[in-house]
This record gives C-alpha cells, structure tokens and sequence, in this order.
C-alpha cells in the first residue's frame, strides 16, 4: 500500500505459484543479503577462479562456503531485524509504550521522579523527627533548620538504592505516567507506522523519492533469484483478533492491522488503478462505483516446471526463509477440524440453557474453552499448511485504497 494525492483503489489480480513468507524474514533478509553480497560475490570468485601455492580457498568444497555466506549475513539480519521490528510493531500496534522513548529520555524522567519521592520522604522524616508540641524549640521540628542539610541529603541520596520497594513502585508509576502525558509518543508512533508503509513500498514514484522503497529489493529478486514479491496490507477483522497472539494496543484510536508477503514467479498480473474521477453520485445520493476487470490466462502459466520449483528453493536457502502463512490466509484452504462428542455435548448443553440463565461463570469457561479450541485448530491449520509442498498455484488478488483526510 503506498500513498496517492486523491482517493485511489490500485487492484491487481491473477494466477501464479507462490509461497507465502514473512515479510519479517523477507525484508530484513534480504538487506542483509544486499550488504554482503560484494564479500559473498568475492568469496565465491576466489572459490572458483583462485590459483597460486598459497590459494587454498580453491579447496573448499561449495557445502562449506555456503555455510560461510550464511554466517556472514547472520549478525547482518539480527541487525535489520530489530530496525525493520520498530516500525512493523507500531503499524501492528503491538508496539509498547517505552518503545516510543529513548533510554536516555526515561532515564531523566526516572531522575526527575525520583528526586521528588526523595523529597517527599525527607520532609516525612522531619516530621516523624519533629517534637509532637511544636512549640518546644527542638531544632528537629523547625523546617528551616534542617532543610539545606536536607536538601543536601535529597541530591546524594536520590538514587534507586537510596528507596525502598514502595518509593520505586511510585517511581514507576510517576514515570509511566509523564510517559503517557508526553506528546513525542504520538509523534513517534505515527511516524513509525508511516514509516513502514514507505519502506514496504513497491511502486517508484519520481515526484516522491520517499516511496518505492522494496523497490531495489525487487531487482535484487528479480536478477538473483527469478522471482518477485507481493506485499499488501491486511486489516484484521473483528472475529479475526481471537487469533492474535499479542494484545494489540489499541489506545492509538488504530484498527489491529498486518502485512502479509508472496514470493511469486514473474508472471505479470493485471493491475488497474481507479481515481476519484472513476466515482458517481447513486440514485441514493451516495457515491458509488463498480468495475469489471478480466484478463486472459496461458494454460502453459498453470504449469510450473522444475527449474521454476527450484528458484523458490535456491532463494529460501540463500535469503534463509521458510513457508509462513500468517492467520488471516488461512480462510477455506485447510478445512477446520471436525468437533469432537465431547465439544457436541457442551454445545447442545449451551443451546439448551435458557440466555441469561445458570451460573455466569459457567458461561464465560464454555466461551473460554470455544476460544481456545478455535485457536488450537487455528495453529494446527497453519502448521499443516506451512509444511505442505510449496509452491503452489494461487489465485492472488490485491486491492490498497488510498484516501487522504
């Protein structure tokens, strides 16, 4: 999905094999593939063309300088994880609050609270030193007499040994809470989630330099492997998030989102962009529109031959990445498992009771187990479809709308 000057719906659709990846193993992946692939490039020339006494490079069989290309991109694709990680969590919205501070922010923030219960603690020690009458003179029970040695004692004491558990938890609460009144965790959030929709961005656009990103990763694709990817947003519908395994923070007024990738051959699929100008005005007052768009298939494209299957594989090992299907792919393609007696019986016991009636605790442990049934046949579908033969043939349709506010 990239962004467009008016309202805008880009569809393509077509038939073509695929096999769907994490766009969190994809991207991070394959730059750390470009940043060592000069090294990787001069490896394997030395492996092949190396002569002299002294080259023992030469030597090595292709099992091990494989291994060796792997290792050089390992540290490289922790590395890019944790920057592709940052924005993809924010655009999930599965993003925590410190991850929009940086450390040294919290640390001041922490400082500046923790010199306040500091504070807060001295003066209560004065006054449980302080003579109960508070007319005898006593120099403990006048507030100016001890207040700079106090306050002395405030700025070399105030550190996180200096305070018990129950001045730390108010610390945490203090800090937590200049955290959730700070305007820069807006910013940050949102400008995190733009910021993954341009670096995911396939389509160049030459009057914003900042879109088209994923786009040198195409070519690398294109020209190492023979294949190209496919990336598109997905929203998360409503009897859908039962099947989220983190809580989506929603506090940002966001709908739970996700990206979902292909890794498809090169075949073209049709693609059609509709603007504003494609709209009108229905006998209802409300503004419409509807299209058609077909295209013509080759049956000798629903035919994939060997040395096609062994592109997916040569990139999967190359790039290391494995089939995964995210939850909101798995629709109709692997059947749900058939309910046991036992899920029956609690069922007709549920449809037999009266709503509203019997313990409600009762209820809410039948709708608990019906969730967790439901995610387990979930897993077990994903895990069934991510261990079967890939690639295979697929009908693959996406549709972004764009429409600026």
């Amino acid at each position: 999905m990239c962004f467009h000057g008016g309202p805008t719906t880009q569809t393509s659709a077509g038939v073509t094999w695929g096999v769907p990846i994490n766009v969190m193993e994809l991207g991070p992946h394959l730059q750390a593939y470009v940043e060592t692939k000069p090294v990787i490039d001069a490896l394997r020339l030395c492996n092949r063309f190396g002569q002299g006494p002294d080259v023992h490079i030469n030597k090595l069989p292709q099992e091990l300088i494989a291994m060796i290309e792997e290792e050089l991109q390992v540290p490289r694709r922790a590395t890019a994880f944790d920057d592709w990680d940052q924005d993809f969590a924010c655009f999930e919205g599965r993003c925590d609050l410190r991850d929009h501070f940086e450390p040294e922010e919290i640390d001041m923030f922490m400082e500046e609270i923790m010199l306040d219960v500091e504070a807060l603690g001295s003066r209560g020690r004065r006054r449980a030193r302080a003579c109960p009458c508070g007319e005898c003179g006593d120099s403990d029970s006048d507030p100016e007499a001890g207040e700079d040695a106090d306050s002395v004692d405030s700025e070399s004491d105030a550190t996180e040994n200096s305070l018990d558990s129950d001045d730390m938890e108010l610390v945490d609460k203090g800090v937590y809470s200049m955290m959730m009144e700070s305007d820069s965790r807006f910013e940050v959030h949102w400008s995190r989630r733009t910021d993954w929709q341009v670096r995911v961005c396939q389509h160049a656009d030459t009057t914003a330099p900042k879109r088209g990103k994923f786009s040198q990763y195409d070519k690398i694709l294109e020209s190492d492997f023979g294949l190209k990817a496919v990336i598109s947003h997905q929203r998360i519908k409503s009897k859908q998030m039962k099947f989220m395994k983190q809580d989506f923070d929603l506090g940002y007024d966001d709908p739970p989102k996700t990206t979902i990738c292909y890794l498809t051959l090169l075949n073209e699929r049709a693609s059609d962009e509709f603007t504003c100008h494609d709209l009108y005005t229905g006998e209802d007052g409300g503004i419409d529109s509807a299209t058609v768009m077909s295209s013509l298939i080759d049956p000798a494209s629903l035919i994939i031959s060997e040395k096609q299957r062994q592109r997916f594989g040569h990139a999967m090992k190359i790039l290391g990445l494995k089939p995964y299907v995210h939850f909101t792919q798995v629709r109709n393609n692997i059947p749900p498992a058939p309910p046991s007696e036992e899920s029956k019986k609690k069922e007709r016991e549920k449809t037999n009771q009266p709503r509203g009636s019997g313990p409600l605790c009762h209820q809410h442990s039948i709708d608990a187990e019906e969730m967790d049934r439901a995610k387990v046949d979930m897993e077990a579908r994903i895990k069934k479809l991510e261990k079967s033969k890939w690639p295979k043939l697929m009908s693959l349709v996406t549709s972004n709308f764009s429409c600026p506010i």
